[in-house]
């Protein structure tokens, strides 16, 4: 019954933590930009576009408060808004700025801190089973043949609608057209 704040709420880690969030009945507010608010929607995020503003359009969507916050974008931004409304800075998490978060005292969670090893293996299975039973995808942007690497390699580094960009080495299981 809780609102959490996610930054990057479009993202593959967003979009995987908004729908663990639905499962767990958190609400929760997503920075996105306006592109991507239906994909945001979708998969049950409410969504607010980041840039100027950002606090008070936060504190609009979440009258009640915000109970914890998850940054997986690293920005500035991210950072100055989730500790302007997360009092506890153990519930202020991120996965992309460790210095700002040793810096200010709260939460690096990624794979060069030790610490967050056993985390991800405690979830793995709890993760894995949610995929099992639909409750949690990974959406495709698009799905490139090997011998179109350089196209996904432009797609991936260029603007692309949210999800995964994957290169198949088996052009045998793309559709007509190599997209899924």
């Amino acid at each position: 019954g809780e609102t959490v704040l996610l930054h990057g709420a479009a993202g593959a880690v967003g979009v995987s933590v908004l729908q663990q969030a639905r499962v767990l009945g958190v609400r929760v507010v997503g920075t996105a930009s306006k592109a991507n608010f239906e994909f945001v929607r979708r998969y049950g995020g409410v969504p607010v576009e980041y840039g100027l503003g950002l606090l008070d359009r936060v504190r609009a969507a979440a009258p009640r408060g915000i109970a914890a916050a998850l940054d997986t974008v690293g920005s500035d931004e991210a950072g100055d808004v989730s500790l302007a409304l997360v009092a506890d800075r153990n519930k202020v998490v991120t996965i992309a700025d460790a210095a700002r978060a040793k810096a200010d005292g709260y939460v690096f969670i990624g794979a060069s801190n030790p610490a967050s090893g056993p985390f991800r293996a405690r979830a793995r299975s709890r993760i894995l089973k949610l995929a099992e039973d639909g409750d949690l995808v990974v959406p495709m942007a698009e799905t490139f043949s090997f011998t179109e690497a350089p196209a996904a390699f432009a797609t991936l580094t260029g603007p692309h609608p949210p999800g995964k960009i994957a290169l198949l080495n088996e052009p045998w299981l793309l559709p007509e057209g190599g997209t899924l």
